[in-house]
């Protein structure tokens, strides 16, 4: 696989057993597929020449890129203005083979190399066919503890002949109403700035939230989908008409992944969306399992025996 990242997004191209990565800038660049025009017959793109040009780069005569590689990434400028990648701004590139399919069942394992400014959270859209069609959710929330890469599988995709990825950061949410603005522009068509108010089955639960965290609204603030001992609606509180607060993640029995479930962290005074609330270098459940420290008090050390002679 080789991915390209550039700005906030991904794209993969899955193609058979192989994989074709390449950023995608769709706010700041053209359509992957946009007029290639040449008015003036020089052999560089209208298109392409207005944008380096706005970018401080006049192409000097003879200019050629089908072979210029202006960032110095790997990629000539006109094929990384057809992908839709950024010719002036070198994206990191990472390759390595798809990795065997669970269970031999086919499915399709991504390895997802995550920038740093990524959250805890990834999401990823997908297409049969990058012309034709609008992008579907494949999975809205895919927890990565921060990691700066995840393997993720996807069990509905097995050996498809061409499948194509978008991969975001899902905790990019401006408005706040759970999908994410990416997810707003891709998906939903709505305004990623305007905080959607829905609670289509009045349960007190606003619908994006039940959506994202449990895949659909069979979810009531009373019950305990992740089984961590507290209530959904414990964890995931809607607090008027346009704030939701998640104080854990109702889906994760330990939303830090540090092994502390959330339920015993409530009654810990610990934060479980940090390994190490405290900050002294020792994880939660290392002080309260083992060393027998105060998590939450980076001061305390655990009990020491002297011995001494007489």
């Amino acid at each position: 696989m080789d991915w390209g990242i550039v700005g906030r997004t991904m794209v993969v191209a899955v193609v058979g057993i192989c994989a074709v990565a390449h950023g995608y800038v769709p706010a700041t660049l053209h359509h992957a597929f946009s007029d290639m025009a040449d008015a003036d017959e020089n052999g560089v793109a209208d298109s392409l020449e207005q944008y380096l040009a706005g970018n401080g780069f006049t192409p000097p005569p003879g200019y050629d890129p089908a072979s210029s590689d202006l960032d110095a990434d790997g990629l000539p400028d006109m094929s990384e203005w057809i992908l839709g990648t950024d010719p002036l701004a070198a994206e990191p590139h990472m390759f390595a083979a798809p990795a065997p399919a669970p269970a031999g069942d086919g499915s399709m394992v991504l390895h997802m190399q995550l920038p740093d400014y990524f959250g805890n959270y990834a999401e990823v859209f997908g297409r049969e066919n990058l012309c034709l069609g609008g992008w579907e959710v494949v999975d809205g929330w895919i927890p990565t503890y921060g990691a700066g890469g995840v393997d993720w599988t996807d069990a509905a995709r097995t050996n498809a002949a061409a499948y194509f990825y978008l991969i975001f950061d899902a905790t990019m949410d401006w408005d706040g109403d759970g999908f994410s603005d990416h997810r707003e522009h891709f998906v939903s068509g709505t305004d990623p700035s305007v905080f959607n108010h829905i609670d289509s089955d009045g349960d007190g639960m606003h619908d994006w939230y039940e959506i994202k965290l449990f895949g659909d609204l069979s979810q009531s603030p009373f019950g305990d989908f992740d089984g961590d001992g507290l209530a959904n609606g414990a964890e995931l509180v809607w607090d008027g008409a346009f704030t939701v607060l998640m104080y854990s993640d109702p889906s994760l029995f330990d939303t830090d992944n540090e092994g502390l479930d959330d339920g015993t962290e409530v009654a810990l005074g610990t934060d479980p969306w940090k390994a190490d609330t405290d900050g002294d270098g020792i994880g939660d459940a290392v002080e309260a399992l083992s060393r027998r420290t105060d998590p939450n008090n980076p001061d305390t050390l655990p009990p020491v025996i002297a011995f001494g002679t007489h």
